[in-house]
Parts: C-alpha cells; structure tokens; sequence
C-alpha cells in the first residue's frame, strides 16, 4: 500500500486505523480490507508506534 514510505499521510492512516481498533472493534474493517491490514500490522510493529500505544496506557 504505502510501503516503507512514512509522512504525515501514512501515519495518519495508521491513526485512523488504530482509532477504528479501539473504538470500533466489531467493524471488523481489516477482513473487507485486506491490503490495508498487511501495511499497518508492519507499520504498528514500529517502535513509535508502539511507544504511542505504552504512553497512551
């Protein structure tokens, strides 16, 4: 989808995805998107995302 590239626009993307996760869990939005899954389950293992994720706990 967005390959290794990271800028504003992707991680906005992986905020919005991670927003549905937490917020919306029975939307089940990787099983109709596929493609979009893949790239944010290799963009969520990112160090600052996980960092994100610690500080928001």
């Amino acid at each position: 989808m967005f390959g290794e590239r990271v800028d504003i626009g992707t991680i906005s993307f992986a905020c919005a995805f991670d927003y549905l996760d937490l917020r919306f869990p029975d939307f089940d939005w990787r099983s109709r998107q596929p493609k979009c899954a893949a790239w944010f389950t290799s963009f969520e293992a990112r160090t600052s995302m996980q960092a994100k994720r610690h500080s928001v706990a």
